[in-house]
């Protein structure tokens, strides 16, 4: 339940602050439909954990033998275990931002980063909320 309280309160503050920078910023005033980014970026962290992360790490625990619980992973396995989610996390969020970068005009990237990253963060705390 404390999950779903923490992913009300993030989207919230993302949607507020997405308000806020509406006023200030010249370069989200031209780009049609900002809200659409972060949409379109909020199942990623879902896509990325189901169909990306799970099967790695479940191949890697069949390999080496090591139980889900991360409490009883040797201590060499948790680099291992933050290299293949940072790579796996990384390369899902840079996808459509290549997509959409090669669209747009090049001076909006950073805004375009940012709306796509309010989309992961959305989704992520939703993810953790329900999963």
């Amino acid at each position: 339940m404390n999950y779903c309280i923490s992913a009300i309160i993030v989207t919230a503050f993302s949607f507020l602050f997405l308000y806020l920078l509406w006023g200030y910023s010249p370069w989200i005033k031209k780009i049609n439909n900002p809200i659409l980014y972060i949409f379109l970026a909020i199942p990623l962290s879902a896509i990325v954990n189901f169909y990306l992360k799970k099967p790695m790490y479940d191949k890697l625990f069949n390999l080496f033998g090591i139980k889900e619980d991360p409490s009883s992973w040797p201590l060499w396995f948790h680099p291992i275990s933050l290299v293949i989610g940072a790579l796996a996390e990384e390369a899902i969020k840079v996808l459509p931002f290549l997509w959409l970068i090669l669209k747009m005009d090049k001076g909006y990237a950073y805004t375009l980063g940012a709306l796509l990253g309010f989309g992961f963060g959305i989704g992520e705390a939703w993810y953790l909320a329900f999963c």
